[in-house]
């Protein structure tokens, strides 16, 4: 009897070490999950499970897993110098990056992207040239109004079915030409500025 009782008290304690070890475990996981998180506001980190993210500065890089920017991610963040799109993106939400001034770049976007929301990228004065990409379906309302540091030429790829209203409103002081191909639906005032206005130039379907 002795000897029975000295087993289950054995078994008993094993099994409450078992028991506190996973205890141990799990609240590990979870001071490192909270840290992860914290990490992903503080420097404004978008990942796949923080798709909006607090205001950040500095240049920022996009994680690649990541297929969509939400709307207002990285709104009114005028501390933010750069931004590189990962490959596989294929949206940018509603005013994403509205009002970030200190974006200074050329802006190239994937080839995976068909979609530029709503005053995406407006009031971001610093941008300097945008390369769309083939593929691109829709640039909507507003998505580069007011971003006066636009300059030279660029061309719409005839994949984009829409250019929406005021779609490159008040950006156009020193862009010299705009390119767009037969068949693109061009919104109210998408180019509209007040002289200079830069030169349209309609391309056909074959390119000639």
């Amino acid at each position: 009897i002795n000897v029975l009782k000295l087993n289950i008290l054995v078994q008993f304690n094993n099994f409450y070490i078992f028991l506190h070890i996973i205890m141990v475990i799990f609240v590990i996981l979870a001071i490192l999950l909270c840290l992860v998180g914290v990490e992903s506001v503080t420097t404004g980190c978008i990942t796949k499970t923080n798709p909006s993210a607090a205001c950040c500065s500095g240049d920022i890089e996009i994680d690649t897993g990541l297929s969509i920017i939400e709307v207002n991610a990285f709104k009114d963040c005028p501390s933010i110098t750069s931004v590189v799109l990962p490959d596989g993106l294929t949206e940018i939400g509603e005013d994403a990056f509205f009002g970030d001034s200190g974006i200074i770049m050329d802006i190239v976007f994937p080839s995976s992207l068909t979609t530029i929301g709503r005053s995406a990228f407006q009031y971001c004065a610093g941008l300097t040239s945008v390369t769309f990409p083939d593929g691109l379906l829709l640039i909507d309302n507003a998505a580069f109004g007011q971003c006066a540091g636009l300059s030279g030429s660029f061309i719409i790829p005839g994949s984009v079915q829409t250019v929406g209203n005021s779609c490159f409103h008040s950006c156009c002081d020193t862009v010299t030409s705009i390119g767009y191909y037969e068949g693109t639906f061009l919104g109210v005032n998408a180019f509209a500025n007040g002289p200079p206005y830069p030169t349209l130039l309609t391309i056909s379907p074959t390119g000639q």
